[in-house]
């Protein structure tokens, strides 16, 4: 009896922490009239809720599908489930018959998947190997109907060093299988009696809340949803202040691993538990300002940080033009009576005059000296510097050798005709990161939510010691600091085996404290993610060298060697993007040369348009790549890509060239093994090695190089 798969919902699960769960139907056609293939069925709706207590997950899934064929369907469910999950309810109800369904190793789940890759010739379904398998009959879905199935199983997560993992395949596989889900939601409980300190996920956008230590939310909600990539969830635990967690992942054949820190405060710090702190505001008011009523907007936002203050807190204020205008001379206390004149002055503000960011600057630093506090300067600014001192280059300089040590310089550029080197450099030489809000954006609602996350800092002037293991290549390099409600997320690399201690040290308050952590160091399943986060934020800070302080030979080749392994898009390594299998390209050698020249024509602009990037210092391009670089030195989301032609898979990273996936170790002076897909020496291939599926799932046409060998 043959049997046609249809992929029902690429389960949109967003955590990886939840079990596995991508629901397929393999229909029975042995009504001849049927046509091949019978059209997939649609996901109309689909919600999970997942309640998580001491690390025991339940994870329930209620699906509805949608036949939209004129004929009835019928065939067998199938759903995999992850490594120890026990399924403990299980509803498809179809004419008062509810159905039953049976639990397969891994074993058995693998031979079916097989069958279904030989029938489908469809190699993206290898990867669903590896799980467990749920099935169960499946009773006829009418035309045009529904049927509703609701699932629910249980799990022990997976912890190493107080960090917890949750995963959820819900990636869409195969050449039809990639389809949206109507409604998706997801809802996630987790409770503890360790307080939790940070919740995590490096794939999918969540929404966290956590309001006592023991306990968080998690949800996302989607409609329309194409299930990229699967969902992953990190939470930590930790009796301490401050939690720090360590997951690790190394790749075959490597001595050095990778690894990712999880930083964070816990939730019910006292407000005496949080430091003190001196806040300079510094406002530009020269007459560009006025356009598309930047002052007000600034002023408004301004406002929020200065009622944002606590009553220890101390604060100045700053406005700049041709001249410079203090509210008070030096710092003041945020008392009622102080804060309602600052609103007052502020009232009275005007847009006119030069731009003297020099003595603004030169002035803001002469408020903070050294206190003990934690001092941050919130510099405001819409244009290039007009007057007293033009060169950024000496501005720099000397910000340079005004600024205390350990003050925080945070820039804002508002507008295009910023100058983003001068900016970038002064906030990354000062501990602080540079913001752009462009023409019409919401200024007021991006500062508030900055004065928001400073307003209460817990642990300042971080520093990172470790024993038993050598971390080095830390990304961020400089520590942040830490605020109440917020948490780092760190990507390193590593060496060593068996339990290491960290030690943490920072100032709470004026007092220097250290905390000390053993873990654990273990590969993380499924942890290939902190590889590539890493080797993102490497060459972003790379890049943001170039860029700052000139092109060096030696930084450029490591961008380019980096790009190349993990398939990153830099000034140096363009890729055309062609969709893969959207045109299926014939051979290079049989396309007109007219087309390659096009492609080679298009290659070549792309290639000079990115060139030109480090060296721009004002205008939208050069704020689009001065935050593209900002978001790759902090990225924490690990893309799909999927307008790419290439994938980064198991350790491995494919280009997609005239129809073919072809692995960036491939040369050729290998010896080359042409294997035909769904063959018997295909499925032969599978066995020599546990990632071959993961690779061979990226289509039908690839090369592999595995051992000195290329399996075309």
């Amino acid at each position: 009896m043959r049997r046609t798969v249809l992929t029902i919902a690429a389960f949109i699960l967003l955590f990886s922490s939840f079990a596995a769960a991508q629901g397929i139907i393999v229909p029975d056609d042995r009504h001849r009239r049927l046509p091949s293939p019978i059209p997939l069925p649609i996901v109309k709706s689909q919600s999970v809720s997942v309640e998580i207590n001491d690390g025991a997950a339940v994870t329930s899934v209620d699906q509805v599908f949608y036949n939209a064929y004129e004929r009835a369907v019928e065939g067998v469910y199938i759903f995999p489930l992850p490594q120890g999950a026990t399924v403990s309810e299980f509803a498809m109800w179809i004419e008062g018959k509810r159905v039953k369904g049976e639990l397969l190793d891994r074993e058995d789940a693998a031979k079916i998947y097989h069958d279904i890759v030989r029938r489908l010739k469809d190699p993206a379904l290898l990867e669903l190997a590896k799980y467990n398998l749920f099935k169960a009959s499946l009773f006829p879905i009418p035309a045009r109907g529904e049927k509703r199935i609701e699932l629910r199983y249980t799990e022990a997560l997976q912890t190493g060093s107080g960090m917890l993992n949750y995963n959820y395949p819900l990636k869409g596989r195969g050449k039809t299988y990639l389809k949206p889900i109507e409604s998706f939601s997801l809802a996630m409980r987790i409770a503890s009696r360790i307080p939790i300190t940070s919740v995590y996920s490096p794939t999918h956008k969540v929404e966290v809340t956590r309001k006592e230590d023991g306990a968080a939310t998690v949800g996302f909600e989607s409609k329309n949803f194409v299930p990229e990539s699967d969902f992953q969830l990190y939470y930590t635990l930790s009796e301490k202040e401050f939690g720090l967690s360590l997951a690790t992942f190394k790749e075959a054949g490597v001595d050095k691993g990778y690894l990712m820190m999880l930083i964070a405060p816990r939730t019910g710090l006292e407000r005496e538990q949080v430091a003190a702190k001196d806040v300079v505001f510094v406002l530009d008011t020269s007459g560009s300002m006025q356009e598309d009523a930047k002052i007000e907007q600034a002023v408004r936002a301004l406002k929020f940080g200065i009622r944002s203050l606590g009553s220890s807190d101390r604060f100045g204020l700053i406005t700049f033009a041709t001249e410079i205008r203090t509210f008070r001379e030096g710092l003041i206390s945020a008392g009622k009576e102080n804060v309602d004149a600052a609103l007052s002055f502020l009232d009275g503000v005007s847009a006119t005059g030069a731009t003297n960011i020099y003595d603004a600057m030169r002035t803001a630093l002469g408020f903070v000296k050294e206190s003990g506090r934690p001092r941050y300067i919130v510099f405001l600014t819409d244009g290039l510097p007009t007057h007293v001192e033009r060169d950024p280059a000496i501005i720099i300089k000397k910000t340079g050798e005004w600024a205390p040590s350990g003050v925080r310089i945070f820039s804002w550029g508002v507008g295009f005709d910023v100058d983003t080197h001068l900016l970038d450099s002064i906030s990354g030489n000062h501990g602080g990161v540079s913001e752009y809000v462009k023409p019409r954006e919401e200024m007021e609602l991006k500062l508030g939510q900055f004065f928001e996350k400073i307003t209460f800092p817990v642990l300042t002037d971080l520093e990172l010691k470790a024993s038993g293991i050598q971390i080095e290549e830390l990304y961020p390099r400089k520590l942040p600091d830490l605020f109440k409600g917020s948490q780092l997320v760190l990507f390193g690399r590593y060496s060593g085996v068996g339990s290491g201690k960290i030690d943490l040290s920072g100032k709470v308050g004026d007092r220097r404290q250290s905390f000390s952590y053993t873990v654990d160091i273990r590969e993380t399943e499924g942890g290939e993610f902190i590889a590539h986060l890493w080797a993102t934020r490497k060459v972003g800070f790379l890049l943001d060298e170039i860029r700052l302080h000139g092109e060096n030979e030696e930084l450029k080749q490591e961008v380019v060697r980096l790009a190349k392994k993990y398939g990153l898009v830099t000034p140096y390594t363009s890729y055309l993007v062609t969709e893969p299998g959207a045109d299926q390209p014939r051979p290079i050698e049989a396309r007109p040369q007219t087309v390659r020249d096009q492609r080679d024509r298009k290659a070549d602009e792309e290639q000079d348009a990115l060139a030109s990037l480090p060296y721009l210092r004002s205008g939208r391009e050069a704020i689009r790549y001065s935050t593209g670089l900002k978001e790759m030195k902090s990225e924490e989301k690990a893309g799909m890509d999927a307008g790419l032609p290439v994938r980064r898979v198991a350790g491995k990273t494919f280009n997609f060239k005239d129809g073919v996936w072809t692995d960036s170790e491939f040369s050729e002076d290998m010896r080359i093994v042409d294997v035909i897909l769904n063959s018997d020496a295909y499925f032969e291939l599978l066995q020599k090695d546990k990632r071959m599926a993961e690779w061979l799932s990226l289509g039908e046409k690839i090369v592999i190089a595995f051992d000195g060998v290329a399996y075309r």
